[in-house]
């Protein structure tokens, strides 16, 4: 029976062996996060409007998103399909829109704050090269470990032939 000793001798299992520890460290390293926020502020007067974007990107999860609305008018808040119509009449409202929001105004003036936090991924696409990297470990350990195997296919019968 061979030792692991033995199985690290093959240069192909050795090579996947280190590949596959260096795609687990990349692995690791795509997951580190920071915070994220971004702040939009600003007045809207009657027929103008806005579409509150970010910075969205794949790298981005948002956890929370507030809007503050003040002042005199009637507006139409757009998020995620649906419009709700809002008047405001020297008061202010807080909303938490569950995708990014689009504000028209219709009549009035109105003043608002926008808010959102989250994480971000600054290295996620290092995922994908210790995706790739992982593949071709394991394929080069399959391989060396089938080159192991057959060597010792052939010992032993090179043993039954000499006895």
């Amino acid at each position: 029976m061979a030792s692991f000793k033995e199985a690290l001798s093959n240069v192909y299992i050795r090579l996947g062996l280190v590949l596959l520890l260096l795609s687990l460290v990349l692995a690791v390293v795509s997951l580190r996060t920071s915070p994220y926020s971004f702040q939009s502020s600003g007045y809207l007067g009657a027929g103008q409007g806005i579409q509150l974007l970010g910075n969205h990107s794949a790298s981005h999860t948002v956890s929370n998103r507030t809007l503050v609305l003040s002042g005199n008018g009637t507006l139409v808040v757009i998020t995620a399909g649906t419009n709700k119509t809002y008047s405001l009449n020297g008061t202010s409202i807080t909303l938490h829109p569950s995708d990014t929001p689009i504000l028209s105004v219709i009549q009035g003036g109105i003043s608002y704050h926008y808010e959102e936090e989250g994480t971000e991924y600054h290295y996620l696409n290092l995922a994908i090269v210790a995706f790739v990297i992982m593949l071709l470990g394991s394929m080069f350990s399959i391989y060396g470990f089938t080159h192991v195997m057959s060597d010792l296919k052939k010992e032993r019968e090179r043993r039954r032939r000499g006895s």
